[in-house]
């Protein structure tokens, strides 16, 4: 009886814990600088720049207790914390950058911008699973035979429709 309860009272080994603890805080002031993210309304985006300044290290809890008054729930910061236009502006002058460096960083975005939304617009070939234009002239002119065929739209509307439809495509083929 007693080797059974020394085995039953050994100590049993610990199973390592899974999980990530922090310890320190490291706290740094970064510049702001303009930015290629795309992803404002108008005008100049705005980031952090590479340069920053140590200011502090501390332990967590410290770090968390002072500031505890002075967080900013996101919802509010992420309706009221934003630079507006003209604030990104000086951000830009303040550090150094020229009128025209302003400038050209805009156009970027800016066509950065027109270019992601060129690519959300729907290609009606893409759409009837075809390739090239020929192929998809083919098959625009099946469905409006098939939908003639069915009864659902009269042939009239289908010659005016495909007559103002060649007649741009002619026109269009002229210019190039």
């Amino acid at each position: 009886l007693r080797g059974v309860l020394k085995r039953h009272n050994r100590k049993r080994p610990r199973k390592p814990s899974l999980g990530v603890k922090f310890w320190n805080v490291e706290v740094r002031e970064f510049q702001l600088d303009y930015s290629d993210n795309p992803a404002v309304s108008c005008g100049i985006p705005i980031g952090l720049s590479w340069d920053y300044l140590d200011l502090d290290r501390v332990r967590i809890d410290e770090y968390e207790e002072s500031r505890h008054d002075t967080r900013v729930p996101r919802h509010r910061f992420m309706r009221f914390g934003r630079l507006d236009r003209q604030q990104r502006l000086l951000v830009c002058l303040d550090s150094g950058m020229s009128p025209d460096e302003i400038a050209s960083v805009t156009r970027m975005c800016d066509f950065a911008k027109h270019q992601r939304y060129e690519s959300l617009r729907p290609d009606p070939a893409a759409a009837l699973g075809v390739d090239g234009v020929d192929s998809f002239i083919d098959r625009t002119a099946q469905l409006f035979a098939d939908t003639l065929a069915s009864g659902k739209i009269g042939a009239a509307n289908v010659v005016g429709w495909v007559g103002s439809w060649t007649a741009g495509r002619s026109r269009q083929r002229s210019r190039d």
